[in-house]
């Protein structure tokens, strides 16, 4: 520890296979010495603060299954651990990242997969919010939040109320200036701004409103095209019966006009002959008998156009 070193030979720590306690802080090294580290089955503590690395990358420490505790602080440089960086650590129970001055990302899934960590160390690093995704927090015995610059708005309400059983150092607001040297512990949903919330649910809702109305009517343009020929034929159809049904009702129409005419007529004619028949010159019987038979055949022609026209089934007269 503290020997100045920039590299690692890869046979550095062969025949170490019982070591358990690594400590590698203090040194110039600029990326954790992953393949280096893996002939070491039964480490359990490793140490790698001060050094000039700036990522913890994918996998870093792969090949230490029993690694229990890791200590990475005060690295100058160091700004991000990826997700995955603690893929093959399963056993881990300690993470401590602290005094890191530019640290201020720690990627979804950075801290996945850690079934067993029970206390989390991130004191004085250059976080200004937390994801509560980032990890199991209610599982965590021991948790350091503090001397980070956090922006306590309404994505950290969860924080405020994880922190209010726990005895843990005193996470203090750097933002917004109405918050700032507050504690977020405890803080309510108002003093965390998140009365805003409600606008943001409205246009959520509009947002959703708005997509939902675009994907029916984008399904009705795709039936319609789908089945355009169908609903043509059937447009067509529906016009022609219209058209048929109003030339049927003209056509009844224009017959019935007819036969009325033709028995206005008869009627008209019956009676000029009346007024015109001298009082002492006697009609022939025969010749008025047969007249009214023609009158009667057509009101009973009349009738049978009407009641066609109307949709009854005319009555032969034989029936009568």
């Amino acid at each position: 520890m503290g020997a100045g070193l920039d590299n690692i030979s890869d046979g550095a720590f062969r025949g170490l296979n019982a070591l358990r306690t690594l400590k590698l802080g203090g040194n110039k090294l600029r990326e954790v010495p992953t393949k280096q580290l893996a002939v070491l089955p039964r480490l359990e503590e490793l140490t790698l603060g001060q050094n000039f690395f700036t990522i913890l990358r994918s996998g870093a420490f792969q090949g230490l299954s029993t690694l229990k505790k890791l200590d990475v602080s005060g690295a100058k440089l160091f700004t991000t651990v990826e997700k995955g960086a603690f893929s093959d650590n399963a056993n881990l129970e300690t993470l401590v990242l602290n005094s890191n001055k530019r640290l201020a990302v720690m990627e979804e899934g950075s801290l996945a997969g850690l079934p067993n960590l029970r206390h989390l160390m991130l004191r004085d690093n250059a976080f200004i919010t937390f994801s509560e995704s980032l990890v199991a927090w209610n599982e965590l015995r021991r948790l350091d939040l503090s001397e980070n610059p956090l922006v306590c708005d309404c994505s950290q309400l969860w924080l405020a109320e994880i922190l209010v059983p726990r005895n843990s150092s005193p996470v203090i607001c750097a933002e917004p200036p109405e918050s700032k040297s507050k504690p977020i512990k405890g803080m309510t949903a108002d003093e965390l701004g998140c009365a805003f919330s409600d606008s943001r649910k409205q246009v959520l809702l509009v947002t959703v409103c708005t997509t939902g109305l675009g994907l029916f009517f984008g399904l009705i343009i795709l039936l319609y095209y789908r089945y355009r020929r169908r609903v043509r034929d059937a447009l067509k159809d529906y016009k022609w019966k219209n058209r048929a049904i109003s030339r049927k009702e003209h056509e009844y129409q224009k017959t019935f006009s007819d036969d009325e005419y033709i028995v206005r007529s008869a009627h008209a004619h019956h009676h000029h002959h009346h007024h015109q028949t001298p009082p002492s010159q006697p009609v022939p019987t025969h010749h008025h008998h047969h007249h009214l038979q023609q009158l009667q055949q057509q009101q009973q022609q009349q009738q049978q156009h009407a009641q066609i026209a109307a949709g009854i089934k005319p009555i032969p007269v034989t029936e009568l």
